[in-house]
């Protein structure tokens, strides 16, 4: 009689330590190897698995290989999982037996069961029904094991999630916290950038309003400077005039009172040949006219000089330095010498054919003639 052998392996470290039956997670298939490292195993892919049903001929004559599970062995036979599961009647689908095989019974109502066998024969029946006795105790413990393994897997994986979700949120937080110190450094920088520039606005208006009143305060200095030197320039103006009409005014009183000229009846007869040589009417001696004429040349003759008022004086004539009769009447005609130079006063004065009185008179070197 045959004897049937299985082989269990369980986790001791970073080793799969082979016992007496396989054992795997999620339908993975162990191989019957002394050690074998978890770290290197590699689950069969759909299209492996297919290829292998193949190659034996189908799921009846097919023998669990390693890396093999039962979600593959399923869609590799085109069932689902659950279908699968329930039609062989697999009762831990996260477990599988290298070498195991398939036999499904097809009487009505019957149980398909499933085998993991090994080809090793057996010398006596006591020792197949010893072996096949001690399994179940064997595949009990290992399930339990791998039950107890999954189990501190998941506990293990769940916690690391809880802390990984922990980190997670502490990070966001930390993130969400410098997020918000770095927008309330750049508002406050922000802020000073505006403070700042408001301060050099002000300033640089302050400094414009300070520089534009310094300007019209020179400008407003400068203008009084020149309006006071004006001012002192007309007043020094009109002291001179002043001191000079009070002299002259001195001079004609002290030349009235003590000074006697003489009417000058020469230059009259002098000037009314001229005048008749020159088609016009000879003029009449004024005693008035030649009283003022008299008054006005003692003034200069005391002055040393024409009066100042002269130039503005209507009807009148000045000669200095003249002889009387025709010479000084030739020199007013010619405008010899006389001021203002490049004028014709004197000749128009003597031509003058609306004038038809006139008085002259002489003091000293000063000759003057007055006429209306």
């Amino acid at each position: 009689m045959n004897t049937v052998s299985r082989k269990k392996m369980y986790k001791s470290g970073k080793q799969w330590v082979a016992l007496a039956t396989v054992a795997t997670v999620a339908g993975v298939a162990i191989t019957a190897n002394d050690k074998v490292s978890a770290d290197v195993w590699q689950a069969n892919g759909v299209q492996q698995v297919t290829n292998q049903l193949a190659q034996a001929g189908g799921l009846a004559n097919y023998n669990v290989q390693y890396g093999d599970t039962v979600w593959a062995l399923a869609l590799a036979n085109g069932e689902n999982l659950d279908t699968f599961v329930n039609q062989f009647g697999i009762a831990n689908p996260d477990v599988l037996f290298a070498n195991e095989s398939f036999m499904a019974q097809t009487t009505t109502g019957a149980t398909v069961q499933t085998q993991a066998v090994t080809e090793q024969t057996a010398t006596t029946e006591q020792d197949a029904v010893a072996t096949s006795t001690a399994t179940p105790t064997s595949e009990a413990v290992v399930a339990s094991q791998v039950a107890d393994s999954v189990a501190a897997s998941q506990v293990a994986a769940s916690e690391a999630a809880s802390e990984a979700a922990s980190i997670a949120a502490s990070q966001a937080a930390a993130a969400s916290y410098a997020a918000s110190v770095a927008q309330s450094q750049a508002d406050a920088a922000s802020m000073a950038v505006a403070e700042s520039q408001a301060t050099v606005a002000s300033e640089a208006a302050a400094q414009q309003t300070a520089s534009a009143t310094l300007a019209a305060a020179s400008s407003a200095a400068v203008a009084a400077q020149v309006a006071a030197e004006q001012a002192s320039s007309q007043q020094a103006a009109a002291s001179t005039v002043q001191e000079q009409v009070t002299a002259e005014s001195q001079v004609q009183t002290e030349a009235t009172v003590t000074t006697v000229g003489s009417a000058d009846m020469s230059t009259f007869n002098a000037l009314n040949a001229l005048r008749q040589s020159q088609g016009l009417a000879p003029l009449t001696f004024d005693n008035d006219l030649a009283a003022r004429a008299q008054a006005r040349a003692q003034q200069m003759a005391n002055l040393g000089g024409v009066a100042s008022d002269h130039y503005s004086t209507a009807g009148e004539v000045v000669a200095i330095d003249y002889a009387p009769g025709t010479s000084v009447i030739n020199a007013w005609f010619n405008e010899t010498n006389m001021m203002p130079v490049g004028t014709t006063g004197h000749r128009d004065w003597e031509m003058n054919a609306g004038y038809s009185r006139v008085g002259i008179a002489i003091v000293g070197n000063v000759i003057v003639g007055e006429a209306n």
